[in-house]
């Protein structure tokens, strides 16, 4: 049975929603995002905190449908799909408003190896989606910033951090970040770090829950930072 969604979570998604005077769906056009099952509520909170914490650093957001427009509905994907099945959060700085990122949850990627790899969220320039947005396939983009968000209750297993390798290793984003509910396991924070010395961008934060926490602050300021460093150019 799937977890309830931390309640905290969904009263920070609907503020920032009614920010944008919009509202969020999943790909099959249902409103029921408190009914989802909690790994799914944490991958799109963060999505969404991401993108609002970065209008704080003097970007502008909106909400995108598949075809890249603007709308009011934020369509999240429930299960890994492609990216013609949901929309997107798009940032942009006004002094460059034809430089344009988006954010998108749950998209399946073409890896180095022709294989196909979802990512739970993935910033990506909007000029490398030219033709790409009604594909009922995955494609291949170049990611700039890309998170595994793991809210299980457990201690997380090493496998999260195999897997996090591979898919760095298929996808090469700029950045790649790990975001845990669990407390700090030792073992992978080593290995983040050990890949690091390497040039490997994978960083590592845990305990990782909502809006009442300390370190979703500090993974919010660290990964916002580096996005913006990351877009810069």
């Amino acid at each position: 049975m799937a977890r309830k969604p931390n309640p905290n979570q969904l009263t920070e998604l609907r503020r920032s929603l009614r920010m944008l005077r919009a509202k969020a769906v999943n790909s099959l056009g249902r409103a029921i995002l408190s009914k989802e099952s909690a790994a799914k509520v944490y991958e799109v909170f963060l999505m969404v905190a991401l993108a609002e914490q970065l209008t704080h650093r003097g970007f502008v957001w909106e909400i995108r449908d598949f075809t890249g427009r603007k709308c009011s509905t934020l369509y999240y994907r429930g299960s890994p799909a492609f990216l013609s099945s949901g929309g997107s959060l798009a940032i942009w700085r006004p002094k460059k408003p034809s430089q344009v990122f988006e954010f998108f949850n749950g998209v399946r990627w073409i890896g180095h190896s022709g294989e196909s790899h979802e990512a739970d969220i993935a910033l990506i320039n909007s000029r490398n989606l030219k033709g790409y947005r009604k594909a009922n396939h995955a494609v291949f983009a170049p990611i700039i910033f890309a998170a595994e968000c793991k809210y299980i209750r457990t201690t997380l297993p090493l496998d999260y951090v195999r897997s996090l390798l591979g898919l760095h290793l298929e996808l090469n984003p700029s950045h790649m970040h790990l975001v845990t509910k669990p407390h700090y396991n030792r073992s992978i924070y080593h290995i983040a770090r050990h890949y690091r010395r390497f040039r490997w961008p994978i960083y590592y934060s845990w305990k990782v829950d909502d809006f009442t926490d300390a370190n979703l602050k500090r993974f919010l300021d660290f990964a916002c930072h580096r996005i913006e460093r990351l877009t810069s150019d």
